[in-house]
């Protein structure tokens, strides 16, 4: 794929994200991710044939990108780097941008193989940490069940309970 071309489906994908973030699931249309990114609609159908194959590019872009920064976080550690790599990564996308969790609406879409491998390869690394594996499945868990509060109607979150729970599992993962 070219470089015009590769920018030119990362437009189309934050067009999409950007419409999910401001209007919600329902207004993810073709039609109107073509128009949020001033292209058309021929041009968005040459990257994603159907809304399915253009949820599948946003699911996996997110995914993609978490996995990067996750390995910058980790750079930036030292004991037990990659689960408080992962803790920060987890509560900072929740708090700032939440790109993760919209794409998380869409749960189907998560069987995809590539999502699937990068999503491995992160817990693979929590392993690599000098934490027993019930700690690291404990604070996993955890973060997956704050990212389904997060875009839950039932009960959610103070921000303080948010900033709690993360000290709580920072120092988890400190080894207290």
């Amino acid at each position: 794929m070219s470089q015009k071309a590769k920018e030119k489906r990362e437009a189309l994908i934050n067009s999409a994200i950007q419409l999910l973030q401001v209007d919600g699931v329902n207004a993810l249309t073709l039609d109107a991710v073509a128009k949020n990114a001033n292209t058309s609609k021929g041009g968005l159908l040459y990257h994603f044939p159907n809304k399915q194959a253009l949820i599948e590019g946003i699911v996996q872009d997110i995914y993609e990108k978490f996995s990067e920064e996750f390995f910058i976080l980790v750079e930036k550690e030292t004991k037990n780097r990659y689960t408080k790599a992962y803790i920060t990564l987890c509560f900072d996308d929740l708090s700032k941008h939440s790109d993760l969790y919209v794409g998380s609406m869409v749960v189907p879409f998560l069987e995809n193989k590539n999502v699937q491998e990068v999503y491995q390869n992160i817990l693979n690394h929590l392993k690599q940490d000098d934490l027993d594996d019930t700690a690291v499945d404990l604070i996993r868990l955890t973060i997956d069940g704050v990212y389904y509060n997060k875009f839950s109607t039932l009960a959610p979150l103070t921000a303080a309970e948010m900033q709690a729970i993360k000290q709580r599992l920072y120092r988890l993962a400190e080894g207290e």
